[in-house]
């Protein structure tokens, strides 16, 4: 299978939330970048990087990890593996300016 290139906006300017699943089965995704911009003076605010095996879980899904605010910034987490659905999760509220999480998968 030929590599495929996804690039997508998951929370765009949001201070709390939870991103809309990312549904990758089947394009064979083995590297995830996701990319957290801070926008503002950020004083308070964490993002976690998640994934699941189906689209749809209700359960507890598996941290990929996280990232804490930082003003006016632009934070990176990188991942290898194989990736079936992922999203990104404020988990704790941003004060003092906004969160922009966007994704990048080969």
């Amino acid at each position: 299978m030929a590599d495929v290139f996804v690039g997508v906006t998951l929370l765009a300017s949001v201070v709390t939330g939870t991103s809309l699943e990312l549904d990758l089965t089947g394009l064979n995704v083995r590297d995830l970048t996701f990319y957290a911009e801070w926008e503002g003076p950020v004083t308070v605010g964490t993002v976690a990087f998640e994934t699941a095996d189906r689209a749809g879980y209700a359960g507890l899904w598996h941290s990929l990890g996280s990232k804490v605010g930082a003003a006016d910034s632009q934070q990176q987490a990188q991942f290898a593996g194989v990736f079936n659905v992922v999203r990104a999760r404020v988990t704790m509220v941003v004060v003092g300016g906004a969160l922009t999480v966007k994704v990048k998968a080969k």
